[in-house]
């Protein structure tokens, strides 16, 4: 009898032989959704298999094709080739604290500098996310692929607080402007 996967998250948990999961397999829909597209905006409610949808759309684009196998997708999809992914998890939390966005996303920003050997010349978040989409592409010279999980977190954690709303979705205004710049 197969396991539940209740509380993984990841793609690559769910798929390793040795624990024998149940997965149920959507991966056609990933592939649909994934080829040739520009930017996707995904909402769906809580619990619902964002981060572990997402996980999955990380191990296609880094090429994983060993953890496809026997999957839907693996007869669909021709393109292995690997892209460079960048992946920002907003899913902390303390969200109701003021400076907390600012460091996760400082602390994630400043670990894709070092993978890219950046070194920054700004604080500026959408200059510096920019800045490690281009060396990303510079590297494969493949499309970047950019996924965010929880990007709403630091909103919806603070609707009772007005003030800090606004500092938020400022902030988060900066990092998504960067993406949809760097198209």
């Amino acid at each position: 009898m197969k396991n539940l996967p209740i509380g993984i998250q990841t793609f690559e948990a769910i798929r390793d032989p040795k624990e024998d999961y149940i997965y149920v397999d959507k991966t056609d829909f990933v592939h649909e959704l994934t080829r040739n597209r520009g930017r996707i905006f995904l909402s769906r409610p809580r619990r619902f298999g964002k981060s572990l949808l997402l996980s999955t759309i990380k191990a296609r684009f880094e090429g994983k094709r060993e953890l496809f196998r026997g999957l839907k997708i693996d007869a669909l999809t021709e393109d292995w080739q690997a892209h460079e992914v960048i992946y920002i998890d907003l899913n902390v939390g303390g969200m109701e604290a003021e400076g907390i966005l600012e460091k996760t996303i400082e602390k994630q920003l400043s670990d894709m500098e070092k993978q890219y050997g950046i070194h920054p010349d700004t604080t500026i978040v959408d200059h510096r996310m920019g800045d490690i989409i281009k060396a990303a592409y510079d590297k494969s010279k493949r499309g970047v692929v950019v996924l965010v999980d929880e990007y709403d977190r630091p909103l919806t954690e603070n609707l009772h607080n007005p003030v800090l709303l606004k500092h938020n979705r400022s902030i988060l205004r900066g990092l998504y402007g960067s993406l949809k710049s760097a198209d």
